[in-house]
């Protein structure tokens, strides 16, 4: 992440936030679809009831795309990725109560440990 984090804000610095923002992500759904082998069953009844789920979730992701585009812009990529890392903590907490993973308190304290760093970022940054 070291290495792509900053040159994704080479990138931005040299285009543009909402046009990197875009055509990055783009090319790498692209890139990797090539890799991945054809399915030989049908995917469509399974996908197809869902569709108001996969635009909820495209809109997710290209509002996370473009927000970490602009952030990357503003601030020193190390902080941004230290902050972007804090959906972590959400992902192990909707894990744990919602989904019922477990062992929870392990992972939770885990996370909890790596989100210090964006305490100390704040608190010293």
């Amino acid at each position: 992440y070291s290495l792509t984090a900053s040159l994704f804000k080479l990138a931005v610095l040299y285009s543009s936030p909402f046009f990197f923002g875009v055509a990055y992500p783009l090319a790498f759904i692209l890139l990797m679809s090539l890799g991945f082998p054809r399915s030989r069953g049908q995917l469509g009844p399974a996908i197809r009831p869902r569709y108001g789920w996969w635009l909820v979730m495209g809109f997710g992701f290209a509002l996370s795309c473009i927000s970490l585009a602009v952030g990357i812009e503003l601030a020193p990529a190390s902080y941004l990725i230290a902050v972007k890392r804090m959906s972590l903590l959400l992902s192990v907490t909707l894990g744990g109560l919602w989904l019922k993973e477990r062992p929870f308190l392990p992972r939770l304290a885990a996370a909890g440990l790596m989100c210090c760093g964006v305490v100390l970022i704040a608190l010293l940054g």
